[in-house]
């Protein structure tokens, strides 16, 4: 994990806005619960209709900030992701270019050129899932175990 120090430091600005579009997607998706039981408890009980059609509108509100969040989150998982791979298979290039000749006949072409797409493929697919999924879920379990204290 050493060698890809220098990728994480270039990318790690990235890397925390797409964290912070991810955390609001989140907030987003855990005031839709909340504020539908007030439609419920407060406009449907007492029969205020415009109570419920002013918090309807607010549930819009809120889901299209949610799916503007997950829009950018999701521009700026793949498009890091795809610089980070970028820079990964330039360097294994340029280290693969400078093999002896000895290195180059003892490795099979095939071998070569598949380290290069596969592998680094893999930590392309790593890299955007850590930004879309793997935070994601412990966000949305700590944030829904506040909500239900709350």
């Amino acid at each position: 994990m050493e060698f890809l120090k220098k990728y994480f430091k270039k990318y790690w600005k990235g890397f925390c806005l797409a964290i912070a579009f991810l955390t609001l997607e989140a907030g987003c998706d855990l005031m839709q619960p909340t504020i539908m039981s007030k439609i419920v408890d407060v406009g449907v009980v007492n029969r205020q209709m415009d109570y419920v059609l002013k918090m309807g509108a607010v549930m819009l509100m809120i889901t299209a900030l949610g799916a503007l969040a997950a829009c950018g989150r999701n521009f700026l998982s793949s498009s890091i992701s795809q610089k980070f791979s970028a820079d990964i298979r330039l360097d294994l290039f340029k280290k693969i270019q400078g093999f002896s000749f000895d290195n180059v006949d003892r490795f099979s072409q095939a071998s070569l050129i598949t380290r290069i797409t596969n592998d680094v493929t893999q930590l392309q697919n790593f890299a955007n899932g850590l930004m879309r999924i793997f935070v994601k879920s412990p966000i949305v379990c700590i944030g829904s175990i506040i909500m239900a204290v709350s």
